[in-house]
């Protein structure tokens, strides 16, 4: 292994992590394959901004979603997206916890990380947009990167009972700039879930379905919510097919007898779907319909079925339907509501008197572990077919 200065290892790349934050990764030919993919996108004309702003940023394990929001009017004035520099020390919430609490170098440079990509993306909107003053800055992501961002141990996030250092609404410096960090409720739901649900408010009761790598549920009321984590895999992210063409591709297939109830492909399909992807189909959405049935059975009467996430967003309802990963009977109150996260956290900064809102509901949300559940492993195998 390339060790740079005596510094910590990358397990990705067996090279020094700490090249990770050079200045230009390009020239560094330990990390040449860590460049990042950055966006920005400009919403309206550019001028001298007065007017109070805010800037809601989604601190996901792949990627961050930063959007520059007018505190008077509620448009958004620009949006910007980079890659998470901690996949240095891989892919997933799992990688970085085990890299945390090998040693505490490792724990101080996926702090660094993190605080360094909010740097960047704080800093390239207000320059873009030439921002007059500091902006309100609200935070949300699941509980291992809010974690890492403050700097707390994950020590108890990787062994039962699992159990975070903080959930509470916190804030954290950035630069100079403070940014408040909306509460979690459990290390499986994170603040993008309430978020989440406080976004997406309404009467009765609602179901919120967050695809992604791990997707997270939940059934919420004004009175009452229940909330849940499943691993749904690689299947929603794709890979050589994006995750929602995998799902589309699917549903055709099984709408025309190439793919059997059993998830068996048929040959000559003429698809670049392969048994492989079949499979990665089945275990998520069996995973995940699972959980939605085991949320059900505490109120079916539902008045939406919010459907979130970059993989949700892209999704058709109809194919979600066929494959199975959603019940055929809520199909006429799905609605799409894109990254449900992000906009919970825009929310808050044009609502900041709503803190002891969003504060209730993750304090009310009980959560179910799919995993201890009896019914889980029943529904698991049940769903699994196409039927």
């Amino acid at each position: 292994m390339k060790n740079c200065n005596n510094s910590v290892i990358c397990y990705r790349r067996n090279s020094c992590a700490s090249c990770a934050s050079c200045a230009s990764r390009a020239s560094c030919s330990a990390c040449k394959d860590l460049a990042l993919p950055e966006r920005l996108e400009i919403l309206q004309p550019i001028r001298a901004i007065t007017e109070p702003c805010g800037i809601a940023i989604d601190l996901g394990t792949t990627n961050i979603a930063f959007e520059l929001v007018n505190l008077q009017n509620g448009e958004a004035i620009a949006r910007y997206s980079r890659g998470n520099s901690q996949q240095a020390f891989g892919a997933d919430v799992v990688s970085r916890i085990a890299a945390a609490n090998e040693r505490q170098a490792n724990a101080d440079l996926l702090h660094s990380y993190v605080i360094n990509d909010l740097k960047i993306g704080i800093e390239m909107l207000v320059r873009e947009t030439a921002l007059d003053r500091a902006p309100r800055v609200a935070i949300v992501g699941n509980t291992v990167m809010l974690h890492l961002l403050r700097g707390l141990s994950c020590q108890t996030l990787g062994v039962y009972p699992f159990t975070p250092v903080c959930v509470e609404m916190s804030g954290v410096e950035i630069g100079d700039i403070y940014a408040e960090i909306l509460p979690a409720v459990s290390a499986f739901v994170g603040a993008d879930v309430v978020a989440g649900m406080y976004f997406c408010e309404a009467h009765g009761y609602n179901l919120l379905v967050d695809l992604g790598t791990n997707a997270e549920l939940a059934l919420y009321s004004q009175e009452q919510a229940f909330v849940t984590s499943a691993a749904a895999g690689t299947a929603f992210e794709g890979g050589d097919i994006r995750g929602s063409q995998m799902v589309a591709i699917c549903a055709e297939l099984i709408r025309k007898k190439h793919i059997d109830s059993t998830g068996l492909l048929q040959e000559n399909h003429g698809s670049p779907l392969s048994q492989a992807h079949v499979r990665e189909i089945q275990l998520a959405k069996s995973a995940v319909r699972a959980g939605i049935e085991i949320l059900l059975a505490n109120n079916k009467n539902l008045q939406n079925l919010f459907i979130a996430g970059a993989f949700g967003y892209r999704i058709g309802i109809d194919d979600a339907v066929t494959v199975g990963l959603v019940p055929a009977e809520l199909k006429g109150i799905a609605k799409f509501v894109g990254n449900s996260a992000l906009d919970g956290a825009k929310k808050y900064l044009l609502n900041p008197e709503e803190a002891e809102k969003i504060n209730a509901l993750a304090k009310k949300a009980q959560e179910i572990s799919l995993p201890i559940h009896p019914e889980f492993d029943t529904l698991f195998m049940k769903y699994m077919d196409f039927n």
